[in-house]
């Protein structure tokens, strides 16, 4: 039947099709142009002055409310969720395939929560509001470049939790990457306290310690989310919805009673003060709106990253990210150029890199170390069957709200066919996964062996 398919196994040496190659393109970009914009933003908006319901004229300095509107930001996820599982639906109704898990099952695992899942994503949802707080007030006291820098510490406080509360064993790279990755933050940190133009940063030792103290309270999220969370499959974008929508939540409550907390004569937070001064001032409205759009969209291209490239693709970006922020911020004259914060940038990267194995170190280093070294430097990596995406891995991390990406697939849906054939070729280890591509052609177009033997095309399988 001209209507059956076939089924091609073809190896290349590039591992997308063209059309792969573009989509990964323009989510990296998406994601890179994204994440650089909402740091910017939030730091723009810390710069601009506009009157306020006393009528005079203030620096915008509300760091409670600036974490509203990254919930905000987040809970837009949940609408882009609904969105595609609506259109997922239609065209299983316009083709007539439905590929959906019976009934039985999806009440048998609800059965198993003691909580409607809503309410699972609180406690790190908490987790995420004390440290987007943490850093929104940091950010007031320190430059832009130096606070996306110091936010590589999570891996730091990530590692030392996944080792004590979740067992996890690391290897040499790993405690090199790390020692590389205290280093930099270190030089970076000093380079700030000693280089900075206090007109720059007004208390850089203050606003370093926000932000630092800040990635131990993410790291706490990932503990949380791998507590709470890591047995539950739920779809990426429905976990930064959720989380967005609990923190419009908390602060909906939490904001009215800061407004009335009155500390040294001055309000905790001034929410009123926040909405005059955004309704007189419209670049400070374009700049609060460009960073819950830069929200949305990050975590939306974060995630899309993590599921159609890999984590590793993730961390290398948000590494560039940092370098973007660092150059955005000079050019608009926000800082200088520190030699010595270069040093600890480069330090901090290879620290990323090496822990996330985005690079290794040459096996004949590894051969070589582990005759000096203990046995226990170099615990045995799980097998490929046994590994799965942790919510403990940084670099599967999405920045302004949930912790982890987990894989994008929601309780009602099973894995397609294509997913399931890919991963059991991929388990056949012939090639590397990277070269291994399938495709579903119409017999039709299927050509016989006469037509394309091994001698004319070596690349095809059939």
């Amino acid at each position: 039947s001209t209507q059956s398919t076939g089924l091609v196994l073809s190896f290349s040496y590039f591992p997308f099709s063209s059309t792969m190659e573009l989509t990964g393109l323009f989510l990296a970009i998406g994601m890179l142009t994204t994440g650089t914009l909402n740091t910017i933003a939030t730091s723009l908006q810390n710069r601009i002055s506009s009157e306020g319901r006393n009528g005079e004229k203030n620096d915008f300095e509300h760091p409670y409310f600036q974490t509203f509107t990254m919930f905000c930001g987040e809970s837009c996820c949940f609408i882009a969720f609904l969105m595609l599982k609506y259109y997922k639906m239609r065209e299983e109704e316009r083709s007539g395939k439905y590929d959906r898990v019976p009934e039985s099952e999806v009440k048998a695992e609800a059965s198993k929560r003691r909580f409607p899942l809503f309410f699972y994503f609180l406690p790190p949802t908490v987790c995420d509001l004390s440290a987007t707080t943490l850093m929104n007030i940091g950010l007031l006291y320190t430059t832009v470049s130096v606070y996306q820098m110091l936010r590589g510490a999570m891996v730091v406080f990530t590692a030392l939790f996944s080792i004590i509360f979740l067992g996890k064993r690391l290897n040499f790279q790993h405690y090199l990457g790390l020692f590389l990755v205290v280093t930099g933050i270190t030089v970076v940190g000093l380079a700030n306290l000693l280089y900075a133009d206090s007109d720059d940063a007004s208390n850089p030792l203050l606003g370093d310690v926000l932000v630092l103290s800040a990635q131990l309270v993410v790291a706490t999220q990932f503990v949380v989310e791998e507590k709470v969370l890591g047995h539950m499959d739920v779809p990426a974008l429905m976990a930064v919805g959720f989380e967005g929508l609990w923190g419009i939540i908390l602060l909906s409550i939490v904001l009215p009673c800061m407004y009335v907390i009155k500390i040294g004569g001055d309000r905790v937070e001034d929410t009123y003060d926040a909405l005059v001064q955004v309704s007189n001032n419209v670049y400070l409205l374009l700049a609060i709106l460009m960073s819950i759009c830069s929200v949305a969209f990050f975590n939306f291209f974060g995630i899309s990253v993590t599921k159609y490239l890999s984590a590793t693709h993730r961390t290398t970006i948000d590494s560039c990210r940092t370098l973007f922020v660092w150059s955005v911020s000079m050019a608009l004259g926000w800082e200088t150029f520190i030699g010595l914060q270069l040093l600890g940038f480069v330090l901090l990267v290879c620290g990323t890199f090496l822990y996330n194995k985005v690079l290794n170190l040459p096996a004949s280093w590894v051969d070589y170390l582990k005759t000096i070294l203990p046995p226990s430097c170099f615990p045995p990596e799980p097998r490929k069957d046994e590994q799965r995406t942790s919510l403990m891995d940084p670099a599967a991390s999405s920045e302004e709200g949930f912790g982890s990406v987990v894989e994008e697939r929601p309780e009602i849906k099973r894995r397609s066919l294509h997913e399931q054939r890919m991963r059991y070729y991929q388990s056949l280890q012939i090639l590397p996964a990277q070269n291994l591509r399938l495709v579903d052609i119409p017999l039709s177009e299927y050509r016989g062996p006469s037509m394309s033997s091994p001698g004319t095309n070596s690349g095809l399988i059939q």
